[in-house]
């Protein structure tokens, strides 16, 4: 049984990262982001990315600037506004590159960052480049990623954007990196968190017993945060984390992967089958490159009581 030792929740975040591509669908975030950076006193750090790659039509270098101009120009009037709006710790930054590489290495270099972006959870053709984008950079990025589905219902103002916390878990330290992160937005938002792993039916009662002792380590962390456990019999993790996502009121999904290998469709089963699940919030960490992997699939069942790897 692996239990990681939680890090103080309080910490978390001074850098609330926004790709903005310029058009209101990744504007969307900017709510979310906003209300992170405002609770945890951090600062909203936006970007936009110039793509470098090249054009199948050739454009002279004076209408290259041009655009640029207008870029920076945006990320100008939209800082103006959150600042009008009260959020007092805006910055933005006008980037070149594949956008990416460029988002993950901002957050990289940026101190406990967390990347906040909206999302259209499907492939295929996309609008704009977050649809792609969102995907590349949760499997490029060892920071924490919320993805965002803002064509489904928003709540008001007045409301919480966040009820329900609901953490993936399977037995592994690779998947319980998102634990501090979940506690940090449940804290943030007020919301509940909800312990929750798939496992098979002979595994269950020590499943049980796992996520008991995560409970008993997370209250101690953060005595005002409401947990409860939950352990659902099934072959279909993915699917199971879903089902239960949708019966919780405002749910944010949150989990840790591995991203193993270098192709950008090796994501990690049970945690690319949520992603194309399309949850309305979801908040995902990929394990560092060079962190040894745990058993995965039937030997990580038989040793931990636990669902295929997240």
């Amino acid at each position: 049984m692996i239990i990681t030792v939680l890090s103080s929740a309080a910490a978390m975040y001074r850098n609330v990262i926004v790709p903005l591509d310029g058009s209101p669908f990744a504007e969307r975030a900017l709510r979310a982001a906003t209300a992170i950076a405002t609770r945890r006193h951090a600062q909203l750090v936006l970007i936009r990315v110039h793509d470098t790659h090249p054009h199948l039509v050739f454009q002279p270098p004076s209408w290259e600037e041009l655009v640029r101009d207008e870029e920076r120009a945006y990320l100008e009037r939209q800082a103006a506004n959150l600042l009008a709006g009260g959020c007092t710790n805006v910055t933005w930054r006008a980037l070149e590159g594949v956008p990416e590489h460029v988002v993950s290495s901002c957050a990289a270099d940026s101190p406990d960052a967390v990347i906040v972006m909206s999302t259209h959870g499907r492939t295929g053709i996309r609008r704009t480049w977050l649809g792609s984008v969102a995907d590349a950079i949760v499997r490029h990025t060892t920071s924490p990623v919320l993805l965002l589905r803002p064509d489904l219902h928003e709540p008001s103002r007045t409301e919480p954007l966040f009820e329900n916390v609901l953490v993936a878990l399977d037995g592994s330290g690779m998947a319980e990196r998102v634990l501090t992160h979940a506690m940090a937005f449940a804290e943030t938002f007020g919301a509940g968190l909800l312990l929750f792993r798939a496992a098979p039916a002979s595994h269950t009662s020590p499943a049980y017993e796992y996520l008991r002792a995560v409970r008993a380590m997370c209250v101690a962390q953060a005595p005002s945060i409401t947990v409860t456990i939950e352990v659902q019999a099934t072959g279909d993790p993915g699917e199971a984390i879903q089902i239960r996502a949708r019966r919780l009121e405002r749910p944010l999904i949150a989990l840790g992967s591995h991203g193993r290998g270098v192709s950008r469709y090796v994501f990690g089963s049970v945690a690319d089958e949520v992603l194309r699940g399309k949850p309305q919030a979801l908040l995902m960490i990929r394990s560092p490159a060079g962190v040894p992997l745990p058993p995965s699939g039937d030997m990580l069942a038989l040793k931990n009581g636990a669902a295929p790897t997240v």
